[in-house]
């Protein structure tokens, strides 16, 4: 891409003519809004190769990452950011033009930026962004925030003092925390985790209903009229492992229309709110979980708890939503505890019915589901959209052996967790050999909740992986299996029975 974007960028910038007519000149007009596309595209190293073509495209890439910055994808580490601005400021403050001027990032000019933070105060970073970058607007906070603004400002400021400052608790207690610092931060990713003892209030009125009534709390219709001001598109919802309590009146965080994903980790999602969610256009991704309890206010469903799955979605009309592109939704069930929930159907055939006219989703969880048959899968041939599957554990085999046939499948992901079984050594060995059956999947990820359950694995994987051409990745919580490139025959009976002869 980059070659055929130099040749690009450089015919549109010769003024001379040319014999040759394989050479496609753009004018002025079409290369800005190439370049913009780029700007929305490309990291920042790669504006920079861009930009050092020639003098004109150095000028437009500077003049959108200064002006228009809110319409790049560049993320600068605040780090890195650091470093640089510093410099820059410095040249500048010296008058030495000569070496500021060829700054990519000016300064001076710069109006919008995304940035990742790690351990730093916002307030201590909003001084010297400031500083540095004078006419700074909004600076977007790209990676996983966990707000504030349920915290009572009053009790973040006064730490230990509490009992000095007696006197002035019912005066402040109006006073919410400002995770924007007066509208100077934005926020990518917003996660939002509550106890018994903090829950996510956004005023006073709030916090009166419902007092220390904890049962109140959970079918409580909080607003979440803080999160409004934070612009997030991407919201996580938790509820603490310790003093956790479920709430089921969170349809609120619905209303606000910056949101495009919204993931809940480990609260209920209500037929109520799935319902909601689908009939909205912005919404583009949801990751919830299952519940046959969803609270008085969670909607009720008059259904055949056998299928429960499909009637959810059902009701939600699943079936007319053209906009979603990612769902993922597992079960949190207690099947231990209730008797009834053992008639629950985890078989996916009729779930899928719902999405035969789907043209919209690329990423479907599969999570919810017993596969106990590969052919259990055979709807997902019609769904030619569907790129990446999120699958149990359990499921690994019969779901490998429905990709045998399914090319349109290219990456499979397995989350592990404390409510999920984890992968044994057969298992991995399985991942590992399937690439010698199959190139059309690309990627497999494994990803661990915990520390200890990805370093088992690395080391696992990592001698099963000697002799074998898959390219594995670590990172802090995840494995990938990228498969390497290799021609093999079309998916046949002979092949999936070598494929189960592995599995045995």
């Amino acid at each position: 891409m980059t070659s055929t974007i130099k040749e690009l960028i450089n015919s549109s910038n010769n003024n001379n003519n040319n014999n040759n007519s394989n050479i496609k000149t753009l004018n002025h007009f079409i290369f800005k809004e190439v370049s913009i596309f780029l700007a929305n595209k490309s990291t920042f190293k790669e504006l920079l190769e861009y930009a050092l073509i020639s003098k004109k495209s150095f000028e437009i890439f500077r003049n959108i990452i200064s002006y228009n910055g809110n319409i790049c994808s560049i993320v600068f580490p605040f780090s890195s950011l650091k470093d640089y601005a510093r410099n820059s400021y410095y040249n500048q403050h010296r008058n030495n033009t000569s070496t500021y001027k060829f700054k990519l990032l000016q300064n001076k000019e710069t109006e919008f930026l995304s940035i990742s933070i790690k351990t730093v105060k916002l307030d201590t970073m909003k001084s010297f962004l400031k500083k540095v970058f004078p006419n700074l607007k909004n600076v977007n906070i790209f990676n996983k925030y966990k707000t504030k603004y349920h915290l009572n400002k009053y009790k973040l400021d006064i730490g230990d003092n509490q009992e000095e400052e007696e006197e002035e608790v019912d005066d402040e207690l109006h006073e919410f925390y400002d995770d924007t610092h007066k509208g100077f931060y934005s926020f990518e990713r917003v996660y939002i985790d509550w106890d018994i003892n903090r829950l996510p209030f956004s005023n006073k009125n709030e916090m009166d209903d419902i007092g220390s009534n904890i049962s109140k709390a959970m079918n409580y219709q909080f607003s979440f009229k803080g999160i409004e001001k934070l612009k997030p598109r991407k919201i996580y919802f938790n509820s603490a492992k310790n003093y956790g309590i479920h709430l089921y009146g969170t349809d609120s965080i619905l209303n606000y229309t910056s949101i495009r994903t919204i993931k809940f980790e480990n609260n209920p999602s209500t037929p109520l709110f799935i319902k909601k969610a689908l009939s909205l256009k912005n919404i583009k991704s949801l990751s919830l979980n299952l519940n046959n309890n969803s609270g008085k206010n969670g909607g009720s469903l008059e259904i055949d708890q056998c299928d429960f799955v499909y009637n959810v979605f059902k009701d939600a009309n699943l079936e007319e939503n053209s906009t979603l592109q990612r769902l993922v939704f597992k079960s949190i069930f207690h099947e231990n505890d209730n008797m009834n929930c053992q008639r629950i159907n985890r078989d996916p055939i009729l779930f899928f019915t719902l999405l035969k006219s789907n043209n919209s989703l690329n990423t479907l969880g599969l999570e919810f589901f017993d596969i106990k048959n590969y052919k259990q899968l055979e709807p997902l041939l019609e769904l030619k959209n569907i790129k990446t599957l999120y699958i149990y554990p359990n499921n690994i085999v019969q779901t490998l052996l429905h990709c045998l046939d399914n090319s349109n499948i290219k990456q499979l992901k397995i989350h592990i967790d404390n409510h999920t079984n984890d992968l044994d050594s057969h298992s991995e060995e399985i991942l590992l050999g399937f690439f010698k059956k199959n190139n059309t999947i690309k990627k497999i990820v494994i990803e661990y909740l915990t520390l200890q359950q990805h370093q088992l694995h690395y080391t696992n994987f990592n001698k099963l992986e000697a002799g074998t051409s898959n390219n594995l990745k670590y990172t802090p919580t995840s494995i990938s299996i990228q498969s390497q490139p290799q021609q093999i025959e079309s998916p046949s009976n002979a092949k999936i029975n070598s494929l189960n002869n592995l599995y045995e």
